[in-house]
C-alpha cells in the first residue's frame, strides 16, 4: 500500500511522457514513409531527366557513345546506400533502447528518491524528538543535581547540629544524675535526722533493741532509696539506648534514601551519555543520508538531461573510378577534339560556348552523383550552323538557370517555359516528341539531385 501510495503521483508524468514518445515515434515513421515515397518519385523523375539529357547530348555532340554496363556500379551504390540505411536504423534502435532504459532508470530513481525522502523526513522527526528528550533529560539532571547539592548541604548542617545537641543532652544527663544523687542523699539524711529527732523526743533511746531496730530500719530505707535510684538510673539509660537505636534506624533510612538517590542519579547520567551517543550516531547517519540524497539528485539530473544529438551523416562522395569520372576524365578531351574535327570536316564553325556548356553540364552531373544511361536511338543529321548556334545558346541559358536554382534547399518547378517554342531548340524538341508519339510524359520538375542517390534502373519500365 505504501508503494502504491508513492507511485500514484508518478503515474501522471510517466503516462504523459509515454504518450509524447509514442506520438514522436509515429511522426518519425510517417516522415520516413513520406521521405521514401518522395525519394522514389524524385528518382523516377531523375531517370526521365537523365534520359532526356542523354538524348540531347546525342543530338548535339554527334559522338559515338559506347554502351557501358553501369548496373554493377548502381548495385554497388545501392549496396552502400542500404548499408548506410541499416546503420542509421541500427542507431535509431539503439537510441530507442537507450531512451527506454533511461526512462526506466528515471522511474526507479524517482521511486528511490521518494523513498529516501520519506525516510529522511522520518529520521529528521526522530532526531528532533530525541533532541527534545535529551534537553528534557538535561533539565531534569540539572534540577536533580541542584536538589542533591541542597540535600548534601542540609544533611551536613543537620548532622553538625545533631552532634551538638547530642553533646548537650549527654552533659545535661550527667549533670541531672549527679544532682539527683545529691538530692537523694540529702533527702535520706533529712529523713534519718527527722526520725532520729522524733525518737529522741519520745524518749525511746533507753531501749537498746528498739534503737537497733530503728537503725536497721534506717539503713534499709537508705538502701531501698539508693537501689531505687540506681534502678531508675538504669531504666533511664536503657530508655536512652532505645531512643538512640530508634535514631540510628532513622539515620539508616536516610542513608538508604541517599544511596537510592545516588543510584538514580547514576542511572540518569548513564541515560544521558547513551542519549548523547545515540544523537551522535543519528547525526552521522543523517550526514550519510544527505550524501546519498545529493548523489540521487545528481543521478536524477543526469537522467533528465536530454541525450546528445546523433552524429551527422557522412558526405556523399563519388568514387574515383565511377562512371562520371570516366566521362569527365581524360577521355573527355579526346571526345571534344573528335567532335571539333567532325564539325570542321562538315563545314560547320566550332563554337566555344558549346564546350563551356558541356563542361558546366558535366560538373552539374558530377556534383549530383548521377550515372547516365545510354539510350539507343538512331542518329540524326546535325543541324545547320545557324540552328546549332541558336540551340547551344538556348541550352546555355537553361543550364545557367539550373545552376542558379541549385543553391536553394529544394528546387521548385519553373512556371514559365525555359525556352522559346519558336526557337530552333523548341522546334527540335517538337520533332522529337512527334517521333515518340502521342503518349508524351509531362515535363519533370527540376529537383535537388545531390540529396538522393540513384536507384537501380528498372528494365521493364524502359
Amino acid at each position: 500500500n505504501d508503494v502504491l501510495f508513492l507511485l500514484i503521483p508518478v503515474l501522471g508524468p510517466v503516462t504523459q511522457e509515454y504518450e509524447a514518445l509514442k506520438e514522436k515515434y509515429e511522426i518519425a515513421v510517417r516522415c520516413q514513409y513520406e521521405a521514401e515515397n518522395f525519394a522514389s518519385k524524385v528518382n523516377n523523375k531523375n531517370k526521365i531527366l537523365k534520359r532526356q539529357s542523354q538524348m540531347l547530348l546525342d543530338k548535339l555532340t554527334n559522338v559515338n557513345i559506347v554502351d557501358i554496363n553501369i548496373d554493377d556500379e548502381n548495385d554497388k551504390d545501392n549496396e552502400e546506400e542500404n548499408e548506410y540505411i541499416k546503420k542509421l536504423n541500427q542507431q535509431v534502435e539503439e537510441l530507442e533502447e537507450q531512451s527506454s532504459s533511461l526512462s526506466a532508470e528515471l522511474k526507479t530513481l524517482k521511486e528511490d528518491y521518494e523513498l529516501e525522502k520519506g525516510f529522511n523526513q522520518k529520521l529528521k522527526e526522530k532526531v528532533e524528538s530525541l533532541k527534545a528528550k535529551v534537553s528534557q533529560l538535561k533539565k531534569a539532571n540539572t534540577s536533580q543535581e541542584e536538589t542533591l547539592g541542597l540535600l548534601a548541604k542540609t544533611s551536613e548542617k543537620a548532622f553538625l547540629e545533631y552532634q551538638e545537641l547530642r553533646k548537650q543532652f549527654e552533659n545535661e544527663i550527667t549533670d541531672r544524675t549527679a544532682v539527683e544523687k545529691i538530692a537523694h542523699n540529702l533527702y535520706a539524711e533529712r529523713e534519718a535526722a527527722r526520725r532520729q529527732s522524733a525518737m529522741l523526743m519520745k524518749d525511746i533511746g533507753a531501749d537498746k533493741k528498739l534503737m537497733e531496730a530503728l537503725i536497721q530500719n534506717e539503713d534499709l530505707t537508705t538502701k531501698l532509696e539508693t537501689t531505687k535510684k540506681d534502678l531508675e538510673y538504669k531504666i533511664q539509660i536503657l530508655e536512652e539506648q532505645l531512643a538512640a537505636e530508634n535514631n540510628s534506624s532513622a539515620a539508616q533510612m536516610l542513608e538508604n534514601e541517599n544511596s537510592s538517590l545516588a543510584q538514580e542519579r547514576d542511572a540518569l547520567l548513564q541515560r544521558l551519555s547513551e542519549s548523547e551517543k545515540n544523537s551522535e550516531q543519528l547525526r552521522a547517519q543523517y550526514s550519510l543520508l544527505m550524501k546519498k540524497y545529493e548523489e540521487l539528485e545528481s543521478k536524477y539530473e543526469r537522467a533528465v538531461a536530454p541525450p546528445p544529438p546523433p552524429p551527422p551523416p557522412p558526405p556523399q562522395m563519388s568514387k574515383p573510378g565511377s562512371f562520371l569520372s570516366r566521362i569527365t576524365g581524360g577521355g573527355r578531351k579526346k571526345q571534344r577534339e573528335i567532335a571539333q574535327k567532325r564539325l570542321q570536316l562538315g563545314g560547320a564553325a566550332v563554337n566555344v560556348d558549346y564546350s563551356k556548356a558541356v563542361d558546366e553540364m558535366m560538373k552539374r552531373i558530377q556534383s549530383g552523383n548521377i550515372s547516365l544511361r545510354p539510350v539507343l536511338k538512331k542518329r540524326t543529321q546535325s543541324c545547320p550552323e545557324e540552328e546549332e548556334t541558336s540551340a547551344m545558346s538556348e541550352l546555355q541559358s537553361i543550364l545557367g538557370k539550373m545552376k542558379k536554382a541549385r543553391s536553394e534547399d529544394d528546387l521548385i518547378g519553373l512556371d514559365e517555359p525555359t525556352f522559346d517554342e519558336d526557337s530552333e531548340l523548341g522546334r527540335t524538341f517538337k520533332r522529337i516528341q512527334a517521333r515518340q508519339g502521342p503518349d508524351v510524359k509531362p515535363k519533370p520538375l527540376p529537383r535537388k539531385l545531390s540529396t538522393i542517390k540513384d536507384e537501380p534502373d528498372d528494365i521493364s519500365a524502359d
